[in-house]
């Protein structure tokens, strides 16, 4: 019996070793090719000269072929069709080694409404379900819609389009702008579900398929700030988890105890959920 029992606890325990060197062996060459595209991503952006500067990031995971995450910034003053081709040749390069999902942000230039510089970008990736990100044929069509976007709008300096978020800012107020993008993604959304703008005034965060117009009531208690004075911080919000708009204000220690009650009556009198609080 003793004999029997060893006999069928030794093919175990050689599966189990087998099934770990296989493991060790499939991460070793997991991390090889993230690595080894990342490398060969590389000196396919060295011999760009469209390509002023670059990171190119390995993601190097066990038992999977990893991932590439890369941010290319192309020359200043390209006009639309090159911006496309340059990112349908960036999206298009493989490399020798296969890898689960590349992800590339191109940086490229335009201009606001009264010609001031604008750093725009957009998302690519390959082999994506979501046009926006994986078919090149759209990407044409966003750096139009992206630098149409900017030269309607005064004081935009940066527009960015991630996976699922885009995020704009601006050196004037954070509202018009905020309008303005939720009427860009209205029209196509590329699955955008987030939205966000960095004003002078005030960061607004919203989701695509809701309306800015409800942040939009911060400017009711900014508006009782002495003249000439800005927040320290403030952020209005009605992105998941939040219920409805709520805005989270730090005004200066050196804002009269009057005017800070006054912000904090004005936000319950319009039914605004607001924090105020008082910088150290």
């Amino acid at each position: 019996m003793t004999g029997r029992h060893r006999r069928h606890r030794r093919p175990a325990a050689f599966a189990l070793a087998g099934a770990l060197m296989s493991a060790v062996a499939l991460g070793a060459c997991a991390t090889d090719s993230a690595d080894s595209f990342a490398e060969d991503y590389t000196t396919y952006l060295r011999g760009r000269s469209d390509v002023t500067s670059f990171r190119v990031h390995p993601n190097n995971a066990v038992l999977s072929r990893g991932s590439v995450d890369t941010v290319v910034s192309l020359r200043a003053g390209l006009p639309d069709e090159d911006v496309a081709r340059a990112a349908r040749e960036l999206a298009a390069h493989r490399g020798g080694a296969v890898i689960d999902e590349h992800r590339i942000r191109v940086e490229f230039s335009a201009r606001d409404s009264s010609g001031g510089p604008v750093a725009a970008e957009i998302y690519l990736v390959p082999g994506s379900d979501n046009p926006r990100l994986g078919d090149p044929a759209r990407y044409l069509d966003w750096v139009r819609r992206t630098r149409q976007f900017t030269a309607s709008n005064p004081g935009v300096t940066a527009v960015r389009a991630w996976r699922t978020a885009i995020a704009a800012e601006s050196s004037r107020d954070a509202y018009p702008l905020a309008e303005s993008l939720d009427r860009f993604i209205a029209d196509d959304s590329g699955g955008i579900r987030e939205l966000s703008v960095t004003g002078s005034d005030c960061v607004l965060q919203w989701d695509a398929g809701d309306t800015p117009a409800d942040l939009g009531r911060y400017r009711d208690l900014l508006a009782l700030l002495p003249a000439g004075t800005s927040p320290v911080h403030c952020r209005a919000t009605s992105q998941r988890p939040e219920p409805a708009a709520a805005v989270y204000l730090t005004v200066s220690r050196t804002t009269p105890d009057t005017v800070v009650e006054s912000i904090r009556a004005r936000a319950a009198e319009i039914g605004l959920p607001a924090q105020i609080a008082v910088a150290a």
